[in-house]
């Protein structure tokens, strides 16, 4: 994780976060009113794989830090530290919650330094031979409950092998997970810059848009995990979970951006509010999961920390492939899923939701000129030139036969109507 300029820089930017989504009945509302209803009628619940018998037993417990760390490093699940779209400090709470390690390991006095001798024996010797443990020892000690307890001598050291500035875990730490809002809430998104999972982001220059025209705030990454760090942490995650790997773990974008906005490797954007995209026209909320729909995962307070999209369904076998957080992309069993995403440590609670990301068009012949494409949904109306299929001669929209006559330029409309409108 070489982050040290863009570490700095999110120091100076960082003033507040938008961290997950809001249910709204229009892009240009702060609350609404059925959010509660919403989630209660049209909400499922998954079954989660039992962790329990990963704890650790008491001689464990009882053992020698170092050797503590070392269990710590086997548990399957410590990838979750890398899942989160709010920050490490959450993802890193939601596994001290499950799993009696970590919980162990914050009671222990000499804990950061023993993390700090792992780490550097991990960076300069063959100790590790495993790229992944590397990666784990740095995540756990740029955290506040670990970073902390360093020395100054000790500060600089960690900061000069990992090239990681020593501000950053006071930085994440400004960060509360209680800013994310429920579905009842508010939400805002006037986010400049923010930082999650160690990465920095500033606010893009252009905004993505919903099919009615809805703006999303999109957000660029600063900076990026080495090819090494992306190969180690998404093939780990997937040995871990036995999950099919389908891209490496990048921060540049995140899971609700690849559900809602691109669903592509190749995204460059990170999403925090997906309010735009629920709030259009062309978004429904369902009655049972399909495939091509939009899986929202809630939290025990009913927030939405991930979004994933379903791939297969039978039954209650559910497959989906989602992004994880600043980790890989993958495909899994809808309740196969990181602790940050759980409603409960037994199960996971998702609403359905089908979003067309283009408009259902019916198309008049105007004349030789044109066509007139109307969405039949949301009223959005484009009146066009005609495009020759130069093969058939015929028009590629409409089927007319040419030779068509010249066309002005014309503008899309959008009808005057609360599911169309735009934010400024």
């Amino acid at each position: 994780m070489k982050k040290a300029l863009t570490v700095i820089l999110s120091i100076m930017l960082l003033i507040e976060m938008v961290n997950s989504l809001q249910v709204g009945t229009s892009a240009e509302e702060n609350t609404r009113t059925d959010g509660d209803d919403l989630c209660d009628d049209n909400s499922f619940y998954f079954e989660t794989v039992d962790r329990s018998k990963y704890q650790l037993s008491q001689a464990q417990l009882d053992a020698p830090t170092d050797e503590l760390i070392d269990a710590i490093m086997d548990y399957p699940y410590l990838v979750d530290l890398f899942t989160s779209s709010d920050s490490s400090v959450s993802a890193y709470n939601s596994l001290r919650e499950s799993f009696n390690g970590l919980a162990e390991l914050e009671e222990r006095a000499d804990a950061a330094s023993v993390l700090l001798t792992k780490f550097i024996d991990a960076e300069t010797t063959t100790v590790y031979d495993n790229l992944l443990n590397s990666v784990y020892l740095e995540a756990l000690l740029s955290l506040p409950v670990y970073f902390e307890n360093l020395s100054a001598i000790e500060i600089a050291t960690y900061s000069q092998i990992s090239e990681t500035s020593a501000l950053i875990p006071k930085a994440e730490a400004t960060q509360s997970v209680t800013d994310t809002p429920n579905l009842s809430g508010t939400y805002s998104s006037s986010s400049v810059a923010f930082t999650v999972n160690g990465f920095s982001y500033t606010r893009s220059n252009t905004n993505g848009s919903t099919t009615c025209g809805n703006i999303v705030p999109l957000y660029t990454a600063l900076s990026d995990y080495s090819s090494t760090e992306k190969k180690s942490i998404a093939e780990g995650t997937a040995s871990k979970y036995g999950i099919e790997l389908l891209g490496y773990a990048t921060s540049m974008y995140n899971c609700h951006s690849y559900a809602w906005y691109y669903s592509s490797t190749s995204n460059l954007s990170w999403v925090s509010d997906i309010s735009p995209y629920t709030s259009d026209s062309h978004c429904t909320v369902l009655s049972a999961p399909s495939v091509g729909s939009i899986a929202v995962y809630l939290n025990s307070s009913n927030q939405c920390v991930h979004s994933a999209i379903v791939t297969s369904v039978d039954g209650n076998n559910v497959m989906c492939k989602s992004k994880w957080g600043s980790n890989g992309l993958f495909e899994h069993h809808i309740s196969n899923v990181p602790s940050g995403y759980q409603y409960s440590s037994t199960y996971v609670k998702c609403v359905f939701f089908s979003y067309s990301r283009y408009h259902t068009c019916s198309v008049t012949i105007d004349n030789l000129s044109t066509h007139t494409r109307v969405c039949s949904v949301c009223g959005w109306t484009s009146t066009e030139a005609h495009v020759e299929n130069v093969r058939t001669g015929k028009c590629m929209t409409c089927g007319l036969a040419g030779p068509f006559t010249a066309c002005l330029e014309s503008t899309p409309q959008l009808p005057e109507d609360e599911c169309s409108q735009i934010n400024e």
